[in-house]
């Protein structure tokens, strides 16, 4: 158990750590060392000064407290950057203290040594640790598609039987020999294998960041890509073969799919729909403001084919007309709640089994598809506008022009 010592009339804290600690971090620990925690030293606020971090350790050689600094760098000019910078350094700082660190005997231990840190071991196991170490900085999302880059160069190590290096022996072809790797082997295309490399270069600075490993180590060249956006709707005859491949194999999916073809509600909106928004009578599902694209609660058009869906598949399912739509697994009026990323997991089966994979397709393009569908069959700008809950007009003709729609046909009849 910690107990307290008295030194010059102050109290500090005494650490009981193992004596046979590793010494992880470029400074000593274990034993049972005195210190003072870190604190940062703002000045009273003022910003025309300089600020610092402070903290005392225990010099074995001296036999008292030693006091600690590191200032605030120049680069943070306001109270709230300079705040950023300190917290996760105070953090850090008082989880070295409490696990024992102090200035060893016969040393010329730096406060700077305390910064140090245990390199590891080699390359795939440094972007582990540099996604561990920022996961407070990355939403879900964010952090999933990181760790999808990281386990992409995983297998190109595994499927060329190559060893992992340590960070400093990265060989400079590593970046060209991964985009060859996901082009020919995983069969990605331009964008992808664009974005996976950025993911990489960026955990590779933040790892520069922490002096790992020098800044610019991994070098790709940008692939050029063809202008398929990301809003790609499905040809017709691709529409029909996934629609049948779906009612066959995954009606909970079908069904999701609806709400996207014909009412154009978003994946992550109807994560969260419960059957209480929907109103047959009214012919509108209201989608909650705390889900909602613009926050506010809004109403989405039950077009006639799409009340066909909900009065004879969605509303049967209800049980009392109370919970989620879809619960966990996707299930259609189950319990739970649905994981963010199943339905589109889903979806990436179903184009696989269709043979549909590797053209853009993704989740959102039935959402694409009943816009284009849409407007072709005749309804005006203003009207989709209303039906896509978008607040301006602009923003309806620029998703239309995305999608190639809004072309002026009286040039189609033109000659010159």
């Amino acid at each position: 158990m910690p107990s307290m010592i008295s030194i010059g009339g102050f109290f500090f804290l005494l650490t009981a750590v193992l004596t046979n600690s590793p010494n992880l971090y470029g400074m000593s620990r274990g034993g049972n060392y005195p210190f003072v925690l870190a604190s940062l030293k703002d000045r009273g606020g003022d910003v025309s000064k300089y600020w610092y971090i402070e903290w005392y350790a225990w010099d074995v050689d001296k036999g008292e407290l030693r006091r600690g600094r590191k200032q605030c760098p120049a680069k943070y000019k306001t109270d709230k950057a300079r705040r950023a910078w300190a917290g996760p350094v105070v953090d850090r700082l008082n989880k070295l203290l409490n696990e024992g660190a102090h200035f060893a005997a016969g040393t010329d231990q730096k406060e700077a040594d305390f910064f140090k840190e245990r390199v590891p071991a080699d390359v795939l196991a440094a972007l582990d640790e540099i996604l561990k170490l920022n996961a407070a900085n990355f939403r879900k999302k964010t952090k999933g598609t990181y760790q999808s880059a990281v386990n992409k160069l995983r297998g190109f190590f595994a499927y060329y039987d190559i060893k992992p290096m340590p960070l400093a022996r990265v060989p400079d072809n590593l970046g060209a020999r991964f985009t060859e790797y996901m082009q020919t082997v995983l069969g990605n295309n331009a964008r992808t294998v664009n974005n996976t490399n950025n993911q990489i270069k960026i955990l590779f600075n933040l790892m520069d960041g922490r002096g790992w490993i020098d800044k610019g180590k991994v070098k790709t060249k940008k692939l050029g890509e063809t202008d398929s956006g990301k809003n790609i709707a499905f040809l017709p005859e691709h529409q029909e073969i996934i629609e049948a491949w779906l009612l066959a194999n995954d009606f909970d999916l079908w069904v999701f799919t609806r709400f996207l073809y014909f009412a154009f509600i978003r994946p992550r909106e109807l994560a969260a729909l419960r059957f209480e928004n929907i109103n047959l009578t009214q012919r509108a599902v209201m989608v909650p403001g705390l889900v909602s694209k613009n926050k506010k609660l809004q109403p989405a058009a039950i077009v006639e084919p799409f009340r066909v869906v909900l009065t004879d598949h969605v509303w049967p399912r209800s049980g009392k007309g109370r919970g989620r739509v879809f619960g966990k697994g996707l299930t259609l009026g189950g319990p739970g709640v649905l994981a963010e990323n199943a339905a589109y997991e889903r979806h990436r089966v179903a184009l696989a089994a269709c043979g549909l994979a590797g053209l853009d397709y993704t989740l959102y393009s039935w959402k694409h598809t009943g816009v284009v569908n849409a407007y072709l069959a005749g309804v005006d700008i203003v009207s989709l506008q209303q039906l896509l809950r978008h607040q301006h007009l602009s923003t309806t003709e620029v998703y239309l022009k995305s999608l190639g729609l809004r072309v002026n046909t009286l040039l189609l009849n033109s000659s010159w």
